[in-house]
């Protein structure tokens, strides 16, 4: 199901799994485009009535520069708060611990992985 908050460079489709909401990330990264994703993807969990959620990047064109991963982080702490749980899946050449440690130091759930069932293993821990 395609979402209603794609953006001119990014596209975000949705997948209803049983335990967790499935975000397919297609397109070409920009700052102001993923600050909608990040609180569009916590906006559909919270009326869908999921805790948990994969949000997967490995299809975006363009590197996160460093800032920009510091900067998402705060706002994903700020914004999932620490009840909801996320699962960043991105290509493993573009996985570095900036974005998710800024996060998690703000007491959010996310983990930033490039294999698929670390993820999912980690979503499933209680």
């Amino acid at each position: 199901m395609e979402l209603r908050l794609n953006t001119k460079r990014i596209r975000i489709d949705l997948e209803e799994k049983p335990d967790y909401l499935l975000f397919f990330v297609t397109g070409e990264y920009n700052l102001e485009d993923f600050k909608i994703l990040v609180q569009g993807c916590r906006d559909e969990c919270v009326r869908a009535g999921f805790v948990k959620a994969m949000v997967d990047i490995r299809e975006v064109l363009g590197d996160i520069p460093n800032f920009e991963r510091h900067t998402l982080g705060q706002m994903f702490a700020e914004v999932w708060g620490g009840r909801l749980r996320a699962g960043i899946l991105s290509p493993r050449d573009r996985v570095n611990k900036l974005f998710e440690n800024t996060a998690v130091n703000r007491y959010a759930q996310v983990m930033v992985h490039n294999e698929e069932q670390k993820i999912l293993d980690w979503l499933s821990a209680p």
